[in-house]
């Protein structure tokens, strides 16, 4: 009975072990703007008010589901979010302080299913340019990166790609990132990161121009539902101990045919002593009426 009821709670905790080992796709990163500066050499450069604030979320997944926000302010610092079951994104932007922020990530838990999020904020406004002739201005950013993902032998591709740009209404982008992060074999995982100042000149006129800062990030990933061999031999073991463990016919004893088994001999020979006995004391009885 001991080993019986032990076996029988080793089967049961094989088969949600086999639903926990199978991971699938996981897919995560974000996109910061923590600082922005634009200087003038041999001139001036004046950022002119309102800077306004644009946010968009949208998360959607192949089990039906669609999620997405938007929000736009002028000076002020705004947020929005989208969430499905598979996928999740978030970004934020403030115009009083030129930061912004894009981040998100999917989870495919061993479905047969796929993924995808987008996260933007936007930061525009204009800027005045006072000088005699062309005028040196410098453009700075700094941004913090990170970037990770991850399948498992049945995941079938993830994607990872955040982008930064500076665009001038004249044609030029003067600051410029992109970094993809491909992963399409199963059971991988890669990451990257990136921590640093962005850094251009360019030669404007005077004048006025319009800016535009934008942060995106687009997470991708796919699934299978087949399991990894680990997770079929668990499920082959806990169905093994199901069938050792069911009940079996009980065997027969009358007229001791299980003789061949040690440990029915004493009851079979207790039996068959007991038959003899009744036997003789009926033929004493037989033999004592006749006289």
């Amino acid at each position: 009975m001991r080993r019986s009821w032990k076996l029988r709670a080793l089967a049961l905790f094989l088969f949600p072990a086999t639903a926990l080992l199978h991971a699938g796709v996981i897919n995560s990163g974000s996109l910061s703007l923590t600082h922005f500066q634009i200087l003038a050499s041999g001139g001036t450069v004046t950022l002119m008010s309102p800077v306004t604030a644009t946010t968009f979320a949208q998360a959607l997944d192949s089990l039906g589901a669609l999620d997405q926000n938007f929000d736009s302010a002028d000076n002020a610092a705004i947020a929005v979010s989208a969430l499905t079951t598979l996928a999740n994104v978030s970004a934020s932007a403030s115009g009083l302080n030129w930061t912004a922020s894009v981040s998100g990530g999917i989870n495919i838990p061993g479905l047969d299913a796929f993924a995808s999020a987008t996260a933007e904020a936007n930061l525009s406004g204009f800027f005045l340019v006072g000088g005699i002739g062309p005028v040196d201005i410098q453009f700075s950013a700094t941004l913090d990166d990170n970037q990770s993902e991850s399948t498992d032998s049945s995941g079938v591709s993830a994607s990872n790609e955040v982008a930064f740009t500076l665009d001038l209404d004249n044609g030029d982008q003067p600051l410029f990132l992109d970094n993809i992060l491909p992963l399409d074999v199963p059971d991988l995982s890669k990451s990257q990161s990136f921590s640093g100042t962005l850094t251009n000149d360019d030669l404007l006129a005077p004048g006025l121009y319009q800016y535009n800062l934008n942060l995106d990030y687009e997470p991708k990933g796919m699934d299978s539902h087949v399991p990894e061999p680990s997770t079929i031999l668990l499920a082959i073991a806990g169905v093994a101990m199901l069938l050792a463990m069911r009940p079996t016919a009980p065997r027969r004893i009358l007229g001791c045919s299980q003789a061949g088994n040690s440990t029915r001999r004493p009851a079979c020979t207790s039996i068959a002593r007991v038959i003899t006995i009744r036997r003789r004391a009926v033929s004493y009885r037989g033999i004592g009426r006749n006289m």
